[in-house]
């Protein structure tokens, strides 16, 4: 009887721990089931950088010149936006460009661009009735200036200064001879016609190129006002 009882403790303490060992067992397979997951890493993307936009320069416009002209000619320009002040200075009473038409700001602007450019800028000396509408310059390769004249009641004058074309540069219908532009002499062509549309080329296709470009005026007026551009002095 002893013995009987001896071994089923025996055998009770053996299946207890054979019990344990298989519940140690699983519980260490469950956690080795069991991984971390490793947080994939997140690529940044580098930021492009956006190009450097050619520097241009805007003319500021007299305001009474374009009320006066949108009062008489419904057809007038709208205004083009100011330039920055630091490309803008205001003019003194004595500006260099005190024979140009337009405000004491506009005056300053072509006095400004007269001291950037490499080539001599010239501007219009213009009778009453003719007012700015539009101008500007461009720096690279060269250097360009743009300019716009109209006349309250009709006419307009287009003139280019530098770098601003390559290739046929001096294009018209038919030649008409010489003319001045300035103190320049170029060749004074008909762009085209009906209506006639008169233009004068000096230099083209060059870097010290000139053009001025009239519709809306007379042969004769046309050469007048080419003749009365006026170089600005450079500071």
């Amino acid at each position: 009887m002893t013995n009987n009882r001896s071994g089923a403790q025996i055998f009770f303490v053996a299946l207890t721990a054979c019990l344990i060992a298989a519940a140690c067992s699983t519980g260490t397979a469950t956690q080795a089931a069991v991984s971390t997951p490793t947080p994939s890493a997140t690529a940044k993307a580098t930021p492009t950088e956006s190009p450097t936009p050619s520097p241009t320069v805007e003319i500021t416009l007299d305001p009474s010149a374009s009320e006066s002209a949108s009062a008489s000619d419904s057809a007038a320009p709208s205004e083009v936006p100011s330039a920055s002040s630091s490309a803008m200075p205001s003019a003194s009473p004595t500006s260099a460009a005190a024979a140009c038409t337009g405000s004491a700001d506009n005056q300053a602007f072509f006095a400004n661009t007269a001291g950037l450019m490499k080539f001599d800028v010239y501007c219009a000396s213009l009778p009453a009735k003719w007012y700015l509408t539009a101008g500007g310059y461009t720096q690279p390769k060269g250097g360009t200036v743009t300019i716009t004249y109209q006349k309250t009641g009709g006419g307009q004058l287009d003139i280019s200064e530098g770098a601003f074309c390559t290739g046929t540069c001096n294009t018209h219908v038919s030649t008409l001879g010489s003319a001045s532009f300035g103190s320049l002499s170029g060749e004074f062509d008909l762009l085209s016609a009906s209506p006639d549309v008169y233009v004068i080329y000096v230099n083209p296709g060059t870097a010290t190129a000139y053009s001025i470009k009239g519709t809306g005026v007379t042969q004769a007026d046309f050469k007048n006002l080419a003749a009365a551009m006026v170089k600005v002095p450079k500071p």
